[in-house]
């Protein structure tokens, strides 16, 4: 049996999935951390399914990390368009101030997918400085 010795874990791992309801805490968090960030919301905000919140939220979260990681200096623009029955998703950020700090290189085992073969993550396309997603 696996279990935490610290107790306080315990009301960690029950903790409600994130929605969008808790994107301005989100967005509060990484400003204090210094990326500047603005939000616009088009259409009346409304329900999505526990599927779609979380999904959703976790994308902005993961274009934050990546802006703050390789766009520093970068302003980023959280973009949410409500449908009558979809929710569309845009992620953008200016040109960073400067070069990002490097990576550490990565092993010869496909970091992407955790093989010790070779794989096609090393032939994704390259990444450019948008990312939207529509549901």
């Amino acid at each position: 049996m696996l279990r935490s010795e610290d107790p306080s874990a315990e009301g960690v791992r029950h903790a409600p999935q994130p929605t969008l309801s808790r994107l301005e805490e989100l967005i509060a968090n990484v400003t204090a951390a210094g990326l500047t960030v603005t939000t616009e919301t088009t259409g009346e905000p409304h329900a999505l399914s526990p599927g779609a919140e979380l999904s959703a939220f976790r994308i902005v979260q993961e274009a934050l990390s990546n802006a703050m990681r390789h766009a520093p200096g970068a302003t980023v623009r959280v973009q949410l368009g409500y449908g009558p029955d979809d929710l569309t998703l845009r992620v953008t950020n200016t040109a960073p101030d400067g070069p990002a700090p490097p990576s550490p290189a990565p092993d010869t085992d496909c970091w992407a997918c955790a093989n010790a073969r070779p794989c096609s993550a090393a032939n994704w396309p390259p990444a450019g400085p948008r990312t939207a997603a529509t549901k």
